[in-house]
C-alpha cells in the first residue's frame, strides 16, 4: 500500500512539475485543441480533450452561475478565472503562451503541499525535496496572490445565461 503512495505520488508530481508539454507541442493539439475534419463537406471543428471538457462545464446553467458569482467576487485574483479556460478562448492558446503559462503557475513556489494519512512522512519529503523541490526552487521565490478587500457593500450583478443552455436542460418539454 505505502509503495503504491509513492508510485503514485511521483506520478502526479511528475505529471504537474515535469510534464511532457515541453518535449512535445502536440500535446497542446490533443490535451487543448486542434482542428478536426472528417470529410470535404463537413464543417471544420475544435476539438481536444480540455476544450471538449470545458465545453460541457460552460453548458450548465449552474456552472454558469456558479463562475458569475465567483467572477463578481473576485475579479482581479486568480480565483475569478476559470482553470480549465473557456472554450471561447481556448482556440486562440498558442503553443508558447501555454508553456509559459505552466512554467509560472504550476511551480513550486505556488503550491502548497500536504500529506495525510498512515505514510512514512520523512520518506515522502525526502522524495519530494531530492527528486522535485530541490531541482525547481530558487532559495526565497514565492508567488503571492493579491490580497481582496471586502466589499464595502452588497454588489448586484446580471448575466445572460444562453436559452439554448436552459432548452437543453429542460429537455425541450415545454417550449418548442
Amino acid at each position: 500500500m505505502i509503495r503504491t503512495f509513492f508510485n503514485l505520488m511521483k506520478v502526479y508530481l511528475d505529471a504537474v512539475l515535469f510534464p511532457k508539454i515541453y518535449e512535445d507541442s502536440r500535446i497542446l493539439e490533443q490535451e487543448g485543441w486542434h482542428y478536426e475534419l472528417f470529410n470535404e463537406a463537413d464543417e471544420l471543428k475544435y476539438r481536444g480533450v480540455v476544450y471538449n471538457e470545458m465545453k460541457g462545464a460552460f453548458s450548465s446553467v449552474d456552472s454558469i452561475v456558479s463562475r458569475f458569482c465567483t467572477h463578481a467576487q473576485f475579479p482581479d485574483t486568480p480565483y475569478g478565472f476559470e482553470s480549465g479556460g473557456d472554450p471561447e478562448a481556448i482556440p486562440s492558446l498558442t503553443n508558447e503562451a501555454f508553456l509559459a503559462f505552466h512554467a509560472r503557475y504550476y511551480h513550486p513556489s505556488n503550491s502548497k503541499i500536504a500529506l495525510y494519512g498512515n505514510v512514512d512522512i520523512d520518506a515522502a519529503l525526502k522524495i519530494i525535496d531530492s527528486e522535485y523541490l530541490s531541482q525547481l526552487m530558487i532559495p526565497g521565490s514565492r508567488m503571492t496572490l493579491p490580497i481582496k478587500s471586502p466589499l464595502p457593500s452588497p454588489k448586484r450583478s446580471l448575466t445572460n445565461i444562453p436559452w439554448q443552455t436552459i432548452s437543453n436542460l429542460m429537455g425541450n418539454t415545454i417550449w418548442p
